[in-house]
């Protein structure tokens, strides 16, 4: 981890899961811990390294579940851009690879 991460970047997303397996394949994120809900449908706390940088995705949550924030899929969209001199070796063909089998199960 990189000492100067002072702000660690929390993304709400729609499939937990899926989440961290396209980081990991896509960007060789390391999953560091893993916290699922009692029944094990959802995702409360996944944290990850990419570049030696923590990241952490987690799945929303409806206001009947106590959940407050609100994942890209429910707002119409958003954007977030990973920046990473390491990534720039990832050519777009791989990028997209990823993306496509991510995307395609859900």
């Amino acid at each position: 981890m990189c000492s100067s991460d002072n702000i660690v970047p929390e993304l709400c997303v729609h499939d937990g899961r899926g989440a961290l397996a396209f980081y990991k394949q896509a960007f060789g994120a390391v999953e560091q811990e893993r916290m699922m809900s009692p029944d094990g449908a959802k995702l409360l706390h996944g944290a990850l390294t990419i570049g030696g940088h923590r990241l952490v995705v987690f799945d929303e949550f409806s206001a009947s579940e106590g959940g407050t924030c609100r994942c890209p899929q429910t707002l119409g969209g958003t954007g977030v851009r990973l920046i990473n001199e390491q990534l720039e070796e990832l050519s777009a063909a791989d990028e997209a690879k990823a993306a496509e089998q991510h995307f395609r199960k859900t």
